[in-house]
């Protein structure tokens, strides 16, 4: 496979930008989940005579189906399908180079572990690439694989996203379960008594 070095800088920021979109995720995630519990658990010791609850909830939370979730500047936006459902000539191809050597069927034989792991992996991001036409995810296996593809693609499906998913994971960092997800363990109960003693609680 011969690809330029530009492409591959690119592929290669890509696959970087790929994996730090998946890590803030999960941070903005386990941030949250802990974030809602201290302040459920807070609001249930909220006095209902002098009208606390409600606007405790206008500042911090809203009512889905009886269980609170944490109002934050912006929504996680996962991959949406593309509106085409024909998938390219070149991506079908390269599925089918890929799921050949990544497909479970394939690494049933296989001795080492981590091997089957990381094949299971890819073979996961390619199926899921290649039902939501995320083009970008399926050029980033087949350049792990040493799978072919073809120069003109790379440019064109990389960079746009590559930038699609910078803009998400600033935006992620701004969102109030990730910075809570970076204040030390240690530090949680009193951070979160001084927020609640400035807005007046």
């Amino acid at each position: 496979m011969h690809i330029k070095r530009k492409d591959k800088l690119k592929i290669l920021e890509y696959k970087f930008v790929y994996e730090e979109n998946i890590q803030v995720v999960k941070e903005f995630e386990e941030g949250s989940t802990d974030l809602n519990y201290r302040l459920s658990f807070f609001r249930k010791q909220l006095d209902d005579t002098n009208n606390q609850k409600p606007l405790y909830d206008t500042i911090f939370h809203k009512q889905v189906e009886n269980k609170i979730v944490v109002i934050d500047e912006d929504v996680i936006v996962k991959s949406a399908k593309k509106s085409s459902s024909s998938i390219k000539p070149w991506a079908k191809t390269i599925y089918k180079k890929i799921i050949l050597t990544t497909h479970p069927d394939k690494t049933k034989g296989l001795t080492s572990k981590n091997l089957i792991d990381q094949l299971t992996e890819k073979y996961l991001i390619t199926q899921n690439a290649y039902t939501n036409e995320i083009y970008s995810d399926l050029i980033m296996v087949a350049f792990d694989l040493n799978v072919d593809i073809p120069e003109s693609v790379i440019d064109s499906e990389i960079t746009p996203v590559c930038k699609s998913k910078k803009d998400l994971i600033l935006n992620t960092r701004r969102m109030l379960g990730w910075k809570w997800y970076h204040v030390p363990e240690k530090q949680r109960d009193a951070e979160l008594k001084k927020i609640l003693l400035n807005l007046g609680f």
